[in-house]
């Protein structure tokens, strides 16, 4: 079928019967309608919760980029505790946490966040709760990065303009195609046909149910085609003096902050259990940066009150078992709650060290 020659006969037959004056104002009139239809379809479905008068504040969340549903759930006033980090800690459920932590909890571990992405939402939560009860922030490769400077943001869409405190300017950013799209998710949500991709607490479980849990694929993520085998020891280790020397240039955001934090703000940070296989072997060059990491954190934490750091991601019965993973990364549910009890508990076990 020729379109180009179909739109070319309509656009003649339209220009020829009502001239060009009339087919300018035809086609103005439905450019207008179809923006003014999209505004109130915005509007009122308020997909991001980030427009002041909107009718519907507490819209479901019907889109996955968490980076841009985050500000709101870190301005809202329902919670007074939340976990920050990156997908290795987005299975800790926030009805666990109220459990076994107690306070109000939210969820805003990131996909693929980046340190700096993390401090930003942080940030922005400590701004509207300086009483705030808990915050637990999950600590992995991404705080442990050695060097001068260190990557902002990913190639992933960062929404600036939702994390300024005026929100007007959010308005006119409002306008395009994937705005459209998860406020029609949202009118679908309400006709039954859709279903909210997040909480209203920021949390959802991304892992396959057990049921469909494959140990082959499993463990060639875990691997590779070379099959299982132990981490190979480095012949050649750091020095003292050469960890001595290493910069981790995230850790000022970190300092910055939670160092002055209110003193009633309970602060957590857990390093979370990467699969034995991929933290190396404990003879290895990156073991001894990360466990360098972890020092220098306790040491960065140790005047300041009402700081626990806790350790998951050593060589343990959790992270040596196969079975609780689904990739180098990341665990099973299973074990995101054991996580939540040894916090709560917060004593030495074989699976969590106390480091602070």
């Amino acid at each position: 079928m020729n379109f180009r020659g179909i739109a070319s006969a309509l656009l003649n037959s339209i220009t020829r019967e009502r001239g060009w004056r009339s087919y300018m104002i035809w086609f103005f009139s439905t450019l207008f309608a179809l923006i003014a239809s999209s505004v109130i379809i915005i509007f009122i479905a308020n997909p991001y919760r980030n427009i002041p008068f909107a009718p519907w504040k507490n819209s479901p969340i019907m889109d996955i980029e968490q980076r841009f549903h985050y500000p709101a759930l870190a301005r809202s006033p329902h919670y007074n505790s939340s976990v920050f980090g990156t997908s290795t800690g987005r299975l800790l459920r926030p009805a666990k946490l109220n459990d076994a932590l107690t306070g109000s909890w939210a969820q805003m571990s990131m996909n693929n966040a980046t340190a700096y992405e993390q401090y930003r939402l942080a940030k922005l939560f400590l701004l509207h709760h300086p009483q705030a009860q808990h915050i637990l922030h999950t600590v992995d490769g991404t705080w442990c990065g050695i060097g001068e400077t260190y990557q902002k943001f990913t190639n992933r869409r960062w929404p600036e303009w939702m994390f300024d405190e005026d929100p007007w300017n959010d308005l006119p950013q409002l306008l395009d195609s994937k705005t459209i799209e998860i406020a029609v998710r949202a009118f679908g949500y309400i006709l039954g046909k859709n279903k909210v991709r997040l909480g209203n607490d920021g949390y959802s479980d991304f892992t396959p149910e057990n049921t469909h849990y494959d140990l082959g694929k499993v463990l060639k993520n875990l691997y590779g085609e070379q099959g299982k085998r132990d981490p190979k020891p480095d012949n050649l280790q750091y020095s003292e003096g050469q960890l001595a020397a290493f910069k981790f240039p995230t850790h000022g955001l970190l300092k910055e902050l939670y160092v002055n934090k209110n003193a009633n703000t309970k602060l957590t940070l857990a390093f979370m259990p990467y699969h034995y296989f991929i933290q190396g072997a404990e003879e290895g060059k990156i073991y001894q940066v990360r466990t360098e990491c972890k020092k220098r954190l306790v040491e960065m934490f140790r005047m300041v009150e009402n700081v626990d750091v806790v350790d998951f991601m050593f060589h343990s019965p959790i992270t040596k078992n196969d079975l609780n993973y689904w990739d180098s990364l990341h665990y099973k549910r299973e074990v995101a709650d054991l996580i939540v009890r040894e916090i709560a508990e917060n004593s030495q076990t074989e699976n969590m060290r106390v480091l602070k």
